[in-house]
């Protein structure tokens, strides 16, 4: 007692897929390589499968704010996740309730990315999505890369 067995995974939820995160490296690799945010691949994640979706955007020049040490180019799209098999609730729950929260305000979760150094892989620098609560901004407030060192004035200590 107290245990319980793992129902067995058709086949065709998890067969071509990748994860999440491997996903979105290789959208920030292709930005690093000078394209653009955009990618689609198949994801499972245990119980769903779903379609993660890069849309691209117009790319934009950023300028440091009070929040945001990065300046420069960005590569800008737009996230989705598309349903595409498994066990997925009736009522949007978690990401797909956040994600058709935005929908219906017109603006699914966007991310501005961009190449930080010469070297390195490119990364989100800001995060933006609309919620039926109000917007949530994420941004790149500290980077740290050898002796280059950036802090977002509203980080600093006074």
């Amino acid at each position: 007692k107290g245990k319980t067995e793992k129902a067995e995974v058709p086949p065709e939820l998890s067969q071509d897929t990748i994860d999440a995160y491997s996903a979105a490296l290789k959208v920030f690799a292709k930005i690093a390589a000078g394209g653009k945010c955009e990618g689609k691949d198949d994801i499972f994640d245990d119980k769903r499968r779903f379609t993660q979706v890069f849309h691209p955007k117009e790319n934009s020049e950023m300028q440091p704010t009070e929040y945001n040490v990065y300046s420069g180019a960005t590569s800008v799209c737009e996230v989705e996740v598309v349903p595409n098999g498994g066990k997925w609730h009736k009522k949007p729950r978690g990401w797909m309730n956040v994600q058709e929260q935005g929908r219906r305000l017109g603006a699914l979760p966007t991310l501005w990315a961009a190449k930080l150094n010469d070297t390195g892989p490119a990364m989100p620098v800001k995060v933006m999505i609309k919620t039926d609560y109000g917007t949530l901004l994420i941004h790149l407030a500290e980077y740290r890369n050898g002796d280059k060192i950036l802090v977002a004035d509203k980080r600093k200590k006074k």
